[in-house]
């Protein structure tokens, strides 16, 4: 889904409001979780499809966010944003599997997927109350970068 949806609608997420953008998406990644708490692999599959949905908007937000914040500097933007991602993919896998385990051991590892969902929530409501302290500017909007201009 990240490779058919993210191209075409790239301009879309580059000029949509920071902070709604973040809920939608977190929202998106809640009731995926929610979803998938039905059991089932047609619960699964719907329930990857809305927590990737939100992922599509997030991470390539998240970047240009970054990127507009570090200006003149999109390597080390990029790169804060891999080793954030990185950071947080591990921290997930080895947390995730924990309490995914303690679920399974309970007998109820469908309540794994309501605590994500919960975890989802949580940052939405974050993101509601405390995120995009600032707007960030599309690239139209900046126009040239005199540096930029001057060096070529």
């Amino acid at each position: 889904m990240v490779v058919l949806l993210q191209p075409p609608l790239a301009d879309r997420i580059a000029r949509a409001p920071f902070r709604p953008l973040l809920v939608v998406s977190f929202t998106l990644m809640a009731a995926g979780m929610g979803v998938m708490y039905l059991r089932g692999t047609p619960s699964l599959l719907l329930g990857t499809a809305l927590f990737t949905l939100g992922e599509v908007f997030l991470f390539l937000r998240c970047d240009l966010e970054l990127v507009d914040r570090v200006p003149g500097n999109p390597a080390f933007a990029f790169g804060v944003q891999r080793l954030t991602a990185g950071i947080g993919g591990l921290l997930a896998g080895v947390v995730g599997g924990f309490l995914f385990a303690h679920f399974q051991d309970a007998g109820e590892p469908e309540w794994f997927w309501l605590a994500v969902a919960a975890q989802c929530l949580l940052a939405a409501l974050t993101a509601a109350a405390l995120g995009g302290g600032r707007h960030a500017r599309t690239h139209r909007e900046r126009g040239a970068d005199p540096e930029l201009e001057a060096a070529r």
